[in-house]
This record gives C-alpha cells, sequence and structure tokens, in this order.
C-alpha cells in the first residue's frame, strides 16, 4: 500500500511541478522527475492511506472549491484582525476550546488545523484522532460555543476536506 501512496504522490508532484515551471524542454522535465522520486521516496507513507481516492476527479473539484473558501474566511480574519488592532477596546476572551470533529484521516485533520488557523484565529494546541477532536486555543472562546463562528467554521471545513480525504 506504501507503494501506492509513492505513485500517486509522484504523479501530483510531476504535474505540479510542470504546472509551476512552465517549461517542457526535457531538462527541466528530467530535474523534476527526480525531484518528484525523491519527494515521493521520503514522504510516500505519510501522504495517504488510500491513496486510489486520488484517481477521482470529484476530488479536485471539491479541493479547489474548499481553497476557495479558506481564501474567503483568510480575507474576513484579516479584516477582523485590522479591526481589533484599530480598536482595541473589546474585551479579550482567549483560551482554550475543545471541539469535536467527524474526520478520521490525519491528513484531513491536518487541514483542518491549519485551515482554523489561518481562517478563524485559532491555533490547534492537541489534534486527538482517536477521539475526533481539535484542541485549540483561540483569540474570542465565545466563537467556540455552540453554535458560535468557529464552530460554523470547522463544520464547513469539516464537510469539504471530508469530500477530499475521506
Amino acid at each position: 500500500m506504501n507503494n501506492k501512496s509513492r505513485i500517486v504522490l509522484f504523479i501530483l508532484m510531476v504535474f505540479l511541478w510542470a504546472a509551476l515551471t512552465w517549461d517542457l524542454s526535457w531538462q527541466n522535465l528530467l530535474t523534476g522527475v527526480l525531484v518528484s522520486m525523491f519527494i515521493a521516496w521520503i514522504t510516500g507513507d505519510l501522504f495517504t492511506p488510500n491513496p486510489h481516492k486520488f484517481l477521482r476527479a470529484g476530488c479536485y473539484v471539491w479541493f479547489c472549491w474548499y481553497l476557495l473558501v479558506l481564501f474567503f474566511e483568510m480575507c474576513k480574519a484579516g479584516a477582523l484582525t485590522v479591526y481589533r488592532v484599530l480598536r482595541p477596546t473589546g474585551p479579550e476572551r482567549t483560551g482554550i476550546v475543545k471541539i469535536r470533529t467527524t474526520l478520521k484521516n490525519e491528513t484531513a485533520l491536518t487541514f483542518l488545523a491549519n485551515s482554523l488557523l489561518l481562517g478563524q484565529e485559532a491555533v490547534a494546541v492537541d489534534v486527538d484522532r482517536e477521539g475526533s477532536s481539535l484542541t485549540l486555543h483561540c483569540f474570542d472562546t465565545e466563537a467556540g460555543r455552540d453554535n458560535g463562528a468557529l464552530v460554523q467554521s470547522v463544520r464547513k471545513f469539516e464537510h469539504l476536506l471530508g469530500r477530499v480525504f475521506e
């Protein structure tokens, strides 16, 4: 199973190399193949336990949609940060919040934790795969309550990342 994961990662990395460099000369492609082989050899077993899912076109569509949603959430978080800097009179309710998630895949949980860092000003302190929960340090603990902004964002990202990775 590790070899399948490495092969899928190698193919994705070669396509990514070609797309980023946009140079199809044989020297550039050879360099891309060698770099992709090295990355696949080193990190292939960390990539995904189910590489066959990356052969479906639907997961790429959902990943592109995830990137758009993430970009929108990052813009909202940036505007909120600017507001908080310009008007620092609000009460600070920083603290630790534990949120349950439906994601089981390690890669999906990692993406979720990083998405919350970029889009909700919440830093993942602990990711519990067995308990399906994230422990987050967030700027506003009220956002982590029952139907707060943080919980809504987690549900939104869970849906998208579940479509991509699970």
